[in-house]
């Protein structure tokens, strides 16, 4: 990332996982996520990238939202997702057995449309 220009926050943790955020050249928020459960899945190794430094797949995707509950509702009534977590303005959701691609974030945002 220094070498790149690109500015991340200072590492976090968010539902007991280490995070370093950062914004991509075309202005996205993203993080990267620390995850002992991830050890087993296979590398993205690519260029230089070592295998032992390399993704190994998505976390979560996050959404903001201008009210937890209507989104919620679809998720769990319609989606048949449960809640499994609060940190701070997050509400974290899961389906199947959660994890890595089964997991989303809401962020209330009362400024967000929708």
């Amino acid at each position: 990332f220094i070498a790149l220009g690109v500015t991340t926050q200072k590492p976090h943790k968010r539902f007991g996982r280490t995070v370093l955020s950062f914004v991509d050249p075309d202005g996205m928020p993203l993080a990267l996520v620390s995850d002992p459960a991830a050890a087993d899945e296979p590398a993205q190794a690519a260029g230089d990238i070592p295998a032992e430094a390399a993704l190994r797949g998505f976390a979560e995707v996050s959404l903001r939202v201008a009210s937890i509950e209507p989104t919620a509702a679809v998720l769990t009534d319609v989606l048949g997702w449960r809640e499994s977590g609060r940190d701070g303005d997050r509400v974290r959701f899961e389906s199947g057995r959660g994890g890595p691609g089964a997991t989303i974030d809401l962020i209330a945002a009362p400024g967000a449309r929708g």
